[in-house]
């Protein structure tokens, strides 16, 4: 494996998760400020899942023929300038706007940054070396919002905005000056690109596409909604970004052990270990009203990720090498995005109907139906890697 190049991926990753994260917790309580209804603020929180579910999977596709760092350039580009633009918006649909862009661009980053991640993963290896990519990626959002948080108290509201410009740009930079160009492995191997109708006939795909957007829907919801449950409560901003963080480093500190786990155990059954968890911290958020408690329920989606994502990626991957890790990874990215999307829109409206404690409640019970469907679907797969197939 390419451990420099792999470093640097991954060191630009966290410099862009760590910018996105910046603006987390500040966007439900901007989006108020501008006179947003709860309809909006699910409108603004799921445009970009929404743009990323629409153009992640095109953008795979054609990274995976046309070479993976110009989509990653481009992406991070117009990251920096999308920063820039939130800080122009005057109403809600401007925001919402600017929300659809950060989505086309972040298409072109995370699920590409991905699959050329998977694409330089030895074989035997996935969960491990996977976990180290997930673990930036989970350890940016752990210090994104906190330290955004800060910066919009003490320095300005626009701060963080510009610290998501400035971090974009310095993952553009380390990407152009240290990450080469790479295509998909059937564009290497000549191999014709599979169909989507090939590739959806995969049993365990389908699984994992099911598994994802549901649970996405929940996460959805609980993303959108809780920094306005934790005002609700009587708590401050900073309050919900430290939760944020929270969860995120919990997160990150399980990717590292629960990767090497995956390299060893039934990846299925790990995975639904974790999808149980997630049904659990939603429907406890309705009843958690301080921060120990809030913290608690945090913790417990942590574990949930913690568990499930190492595996769930160690599948994705496998799969890759099949059908294109370019296209699996837009396949699974589009399923996520839009669940996102869609459990962001169901928040607004339910919490605008039956209040938001309902909102977390249908959260709960859409990842239910997650894990159930997943369950289903792979229960005639069983990944149990054998040892000593790393390269």
């Amino acid at each position: 494996m390419d451990k420099r190049t792999f470093a640097a991926l991954i060191t630009g990753m966290l410099s862009v998760s760590i910018g996105v994260g910046f603006i987390v917790p500040l966007l439900p309580l901007y989006a108020q400020t501008l006179g947003a209804t709860g309809v909006w603020v699910g409108l603004i929180f799921g445009a970009n899942p929404f743009m990323r579910g629409v153009f992640e999977l095109v953008f795979g596709r054609l990274a995976d023929v046309r070479g993976m760092k110009k989509f990653m350039t481009v992406g991070l580009a117009g990251y920096s300038l999308v920063a820039l633009g939130f800080l122009s918006a005057r109403a809600p649909w401007q925001l919402f706007a600017w929300r659809l862009m950060q989505g086309f661009f972040g298409s072109m980053v995370e699920p590409v940054a991905r699959a050329y991640a998977g694409s330089l993963t030895p074989k035997g290896q996935e969960g491990r070396v996977m976990s180290f990519y997930s673990l930036a990626f989970f350890a940016g959002f752990a210090i994104g919002p906190p330290l955004g948080g800060l910066l919009g108290q003490w320095v300005s509201p626009s701060a963080p905005f510009y610290g998501m410009a400035v971090l974009s740009a310095a993952a553009l930079f380390m990407v152009i000056l240290y990450v080469p160009d790479r295509v998909g492995a059937s564009a290497r191997g000549g191999r014709a690109m599979l169909s989507l109708r090939e590739i959806g006939r995969d049993r365990t795909i389908q699984g994992l596409l099911w598994g994802r957007s549901f649970l996405a829907q929940g996460r959805g919801i609980f993303t959108g909604l809780l920094p306005l449950w934790v005002g609700a409560v009587g708590l401050s901003p900073f309050t919900a970004g430290a939760l944020i963080s929270v969860r995120s480093v919990v997160e990150s500190l399980m990717q590292p052990l629960f990767g090497a786990a995956s390299d060893r155990l039934d990846r299925r059954r790990l995975a639904l270990c974790g999808y149980a968890l997630a049904p659990v911290a939603f429907l406890l958020t309705p009843r958690a009203v301080t921060t120990w408690q809030l913290t608690l329920v945090c913790i417990i989606l942590a574990l949930s990720s913690g568990v499930s994502v190492p595996a769930i990626t160690a599948l994705t991957v496998e799969k890759g090498r099949e059908v294109g890790m370019g296209s699996i990874m837009g396949v699974t990215g589009t399923a996520t995005s839009l669940g996102m999307a869609l459990g962001s829109f169901l928040g607004g409206i339910v919490m605008d109907w039956a209040g938001i404690g309902a909102s977390f409640q249908a959260g709960g019970w859409l990842s239910l139906t997650g894990m159930l469907g997943f369950a289903y679907l792979t229960r005639q797969s069983v990944s149990v890697p054998v040892p000593g197939r790393a390269d």
